[in-house]
């Protein structure tokens, strides 16, 4: 029967602390993962490349660079499941998010931009008179899965109807089909896909109408990550660079891509 020596306990012991010491320590040996949905021009998913590229990719790895921590990206994942793998923690970091207090119970929410525009695409051909709010009544409104839009949009529950799909792309295939009146999305990524797409230029324009109000962005840290613990300094960063309008700068340089 084997009897433990004074050495051999020391060895133990010391052999458990580095053990501790190793484990407190993992997280650094693993890579932030970023949960991406394909939504040109902030996350760009090509045929060519699994790797995405675009205006928030390039603000995370900003991000990761001044935080120390390599970062990785998913694979083009529906925004629904990222806010899935957000609160269980299989994900640690989104962006472009909008703040929502049922978002805040796994996520620390951090402000990078004061305003997400948002605005309403219809085919030319119906003409649609869409001056301001109250004319969206009656309208059927292509949005995305799991999206907010603005306070008074996500809070309208009667004077319109909306028909969900996985993406905008889809969301204006929809329209040139005749299968929603009118598409929401970030002025932005819809200007970026219609300018994209001949087709879509063709036959699809903006209303009048538009949200340009006030619409704060977050960059969004699962409370379950393995850096959670870097909550204060994550924090900290985003301020600073928001102050500094590195977001900002980052994020014009792809609007007339």
């Amino acid at each position: 029967m084997f009897k433990p020596t004074s050495t051999s306990l020391t060895c133990l012991f010391i052999c458990a602390l580095a053990g501790l010491f190793n484990e407190a320590n993992a997280s650094d040996k693993y890579p932030m993962v970023m949960c991406v949905d394909h939504s040109p021009p902030h996350n760009i998913f090509t045929e060519h490349s699994a790797v995405p590229h675009g205006s928030l990719i390039d603000v995370a790895k900003n991000i990761s660079k001044r935080l120390g921590i390599p970062i990785t990206f998913t694979a083009n994942t529906p925004f629904l499941r990222c806010l899935r793998m957000m609160r269980n923690g299989s994900a640690d970091i989104m962006l472009g998010l909008l703040d929502k207090p049922e978002r805040r119970e796994y996520m620390h929410l951090y402000r990078y931009l004061d305003n997400s525009h948002k605005a309403f695409y219809a085919l030319k051909s119906r003409n649609w008179q869409v001056n301001a709010f109250e004319d969206l009544a009656g309208l059927n409104i292509g949005v995305v899965h799991g999206f907010k839009y603005f306070p008074k949009f996500d809070r309208e529950t009667e004077s319109f109807s909306l028909n969900s799909a996985p993406s905008v792309l889809i969301n204006l295939r929809r329209l040139l089909a005749g299968r929603v009146d009118l598409v929401i999305a970030t002025k932005m990524e819809g200007d970026y896909i219609i300018r994209k797409n001949p087709n879509f230029q063709k036959y699809i324009e903006p209303v009048n109408y538009q949200y340009l109000a006030e619409n704060p962005v977050f960059v969004g840290l699962s409370k379950r990550s393995r850096y959670a613990d870097k909550a204060e300094e994550l924090e900290s960063l985003v301020a600073t660079m928001k102050s500094r309008k590195e977001f900002v700068q980052i994020i014009d340089a792809y609007s007339d891509n």
